[in-house]
């Protein structure tokens, strides 16, 4: 009996000694969600991009089809990650898969632009005009690489007029055509630009900007300040603003 009682107490023991804690189950990753509708109300970049990831591990037991578009939206979800060395290379294995694919050509620029390698997002903005010579987005992305990025002002408006043809207008459109016309220093133009599309709500800070330059520029200081003071009604905390505030009272009090 006393033998049995010593036994009962060392199993006992032992098993209350015994803190093994079991194995987790290795959490399961839904591979379709790499293929996720980005504007979901659930979308989630990182969960993306591990969907991504497990997905192309497989890359040799996957469609040539759900290859490509897993590397296509694991590229353009380490751009949103702000990762553009990787967003660059899956992109460019993606474009090799489907070179006809001129979104995929168009991200990739992007990226490269992004990245500071101007003068290459440039050679692929021109392919994807090659393209899609009908598509406002090609001749808008060249007109801001060559004239915010290059500084090939005269070439940025010739792109960006023809993006405004295509009857794409937007604050994008008329800002960096007038920035370009200023720079160029055709302010008549940049001035009838923003006026003819002024009841389209293009108010922004740097259109306002653009069209206070242009009318600066003109010396129409009247007009300027009318529109200065609309600007710093719009936008009280701008600074550029009050900038250009002193730069017009110098200028009408030294006349």
């Amino acid at each position: 009996m006393f033998r049995l009682a010593l036994s009962l107490i060392s199993i006992f023991a032992l098993t209350a000694c015994d803190t093994t804690v079991p194995e987790a189950e290795p959490q399961t990753i839904d591979l379709q969600y790499c293929f996720t509708d980005r504007g979901a109300l659930d979308y989630d970049a990182q969960a993306v991009l591990l969907a991504c990831d497990a997905l192309l591990a497989k890359s040799d037991q996957i469609s040539s089809a759900d290859l490509f578009e897993g590397l296509y939206s694991r590229g353009l979800t380490k751009r949103e990650l702000l990762d553009l060395e990787g967003s660059e290379s899956d992109l460019r294995d993606a474009l090799e898969l489907e070179p006809e694919r001129d979104d995929v050509v168009r991200m990739l620029a992007w990226t490269l632009r992004e990245k500071g390698d101007l003068e290459s997002a440039l050679i692929l903005y021109n392919r994807a005009i090659e393209m899609m010579p009908d598509d406002w987005q090609g001749y808008l992305s060249r007109c801001v690489v060559l004239g915010a990025g290059l500084g090939r002002y005269e070439e940025a408006v010739s792109d960006c007029q023809q993006a405004i043809s295509l009857d794409f207008i937007t604050d994008d459109t008329v800002f960096f055509t007038s920035n370009a016309l200023n720079k160029i220093g055709s302010h008549h133009d940049a001035v009838e630009l923003i006026e003819e599309h002024s009841d389209k709500e293009f108010t922004s800070a740097r259109v306002y900007e653009e069209y206070i330059i242009a009318l600066f520029r003109l010396s129409e200081h009247e007009k300027a300040r009318r529109a200065l003071n609309a600007a710093i009604d719009e936008y009280p905390e701008n600074d550029r603003f009050r900038g250009l505030d002193g730069e017009l009272k110098e200028k009408t009090t030294l006349e």
